[in-house]
């Protein structure tokens, strides 16, 4: 995949958050995928099942998985109880078992990051603060 240079502002604020990040490309990534999911209603990577694959490159399917990830194991047992099922060359389906993969991800579950109530309107900037951009064109005004 390719990848594209885009630059954010911080203020000091988010500037000394971002500096305790080991990826801030990886994280920025992350976020705006589930703020899209959010918005969008859009899955991350669907499967044949009523859930996205939970271990997916992708990300986590915050649609899908509001909880977090279910356990890799739990998820492979998931996949194999429902869908078609082939007894004797006779096939059957079996309703997959979503109320119990979705207990399994909230027994695993730690601390999401919810992307409800973020706001993303544009720049919201403190008015009492001149930019510099606008010191340095006022310097060059003098008045006589």
């Amino acid at each position: 995949m390719a990848k594209h240079i885009t630059s954010i502002n911080l203020d000091e604020e988010t500037e000394r958050i971002a500096k305790n990040l080991d990826n801030r490309s990886a994280f920025m990534r992350e976020c705006l995928r589930r703020w899209n999911a959010h918005e969008t209603s859009t899955h991350i990577h669907p499967t044949e099942t009523p859930k996205c694959y939970p271990s997916s490159k992708s990300g986590l399917c915050q649609i899908c998985w509001p909880d977090g990830a279910p356990p890799h194991e739990s998820w492979l047992y998931y996949r194999g109880q429902g869908g078609k099922v082939l007894n004797h060359g006779h096939a059957s389906y079996h309703d997959y078992a979503t109320e119990w993969i979705e207990e399994k991800a909230k027994e695993n579950s730690r601390p999401q990051f919810s992307i409800e109530g973020i706001d993303t309107s544009k720049n919201q900037v403190d008015e009492a603060k001149t930019h510099p951009w606008w010191r340095r064109l006022l310097s060059g005004v003098r008045m006589k």
